[in-house]
């Protein structure tokens, strides 16, 4: 009895190895729901900087501060002004955002 027990165990692990081995692996892309990142640095040292994206204010980030935005796949206009009393950098660049994408743009004044 432990030999037919053994041996239909060895046949069923011999008839599931096969079937793993004949399965192919599917590749899984990331789904980005048509957005990217942009990543936006101040590494200026006293002026917190406005992050202005399409002439809509994204907030602040402080002196050696970073700040991730997750932007629909598009063309966009950044501005970053000094708003702490610094001249801060006040830049202005023109950049594209694919799916999945991550940019990223600094501030060093």
């Amino acid at each position: 009895m432990k030999k037919i027990i053994k041996s239909r165990f060895i046949w069923l692990l011999m008839v599931y190895l096969m079937v793993l081995s004949s399965c192919d692996e599917l590749e899984i892309e990331p789904s980005c729901s048509d957005q990217g990142t942009l990543q936006v640095c101040n590494k200026s040292l006293h002026t917190v900087q406005k992050i202005i994206i399409n002439n809509t204010n994204y907030g602040t980030i402080d002196p050696d501060e970073c700040k991730d935005i997750k932007l629909a796949v598009g063309t966009y206009t950044l501005r970053m002004e000094g708003v702490s009393g610094g001249n801060g950098c006040n830049i202005v660049s023109t950049f594209i955002i694919a799916e999945c994408d991550n940019i990223g743009r600094s501030c060093s004044h």
